[in-house]
């Protein structure tokens, strides 16, 4: 399984999430019920992410997950990230392919997704990463930054 071994507490609540959307407990669950799956367990997911990893996991492309990967999937969502998670969630919100992100999309996001910041956290992050105070977020400073962060320099 990727991402980090789960305890059985966590695989219990798993197992009652899944099976909640799989009432007549075949086993399986369609692809869009992900979102919402994931939103009971306290992961905050754009569709368009839970979109590009359920292609990733979905290996034979049915649509449907069982849920060993179903578990694989969650597991995945919630490892520790690493500097080239950052370069690719950065890419991901990087919609023109420019190289930043505006300061005030990244507070946004910051403050809704996964790990919420406050706004004095995000405006802290972001005072640090916008180094030439213009407003763009580069991506070298702003993985630069999260990799100090994260403990991974």
């Amino acid at each position: 399984m990727s991402g980090e071994e789960l305890d059985a507490e966590k695989i219990e609540e798993l197992k009652e999430v899944f099976n909640s959307h799989d009432p007549e407990g075949q086993g399986m669950v369609k692809s869009g019920e992900l979102g919402e799956m994931f939103q009971q367990l306290g992961l905050e997911l754009f569709p368009e992410e839970v979109e590009d990893i359920t292609v990733e996991i979905d290996k034979n492309s049915d649509g449907v997950f069982d849920f060993a990967e179903f578990e694989a999937l969650y597991s995945k969502l919630t490892k520790p990230m690493t500097e080239d998670d950052v370069m690719q969630a950065f890419k991901f919100f990087d919609k023109e392919k420019l190289g930043f992100i505006w300061a005030e999309d990244l507070k946004n996001i910051l403050m809704t997704i996964g790990d919420k910041m406050t706004e004095k956290e995000a405006d802290e992050l972001i005072k640090t990463a916008d180094m030439n105070y213009d407003g763009k977020i580069q991506y070298i400073n702003f993985v630069g930054l999260m990799a100090s962060e994260l403990g991974t320099t």
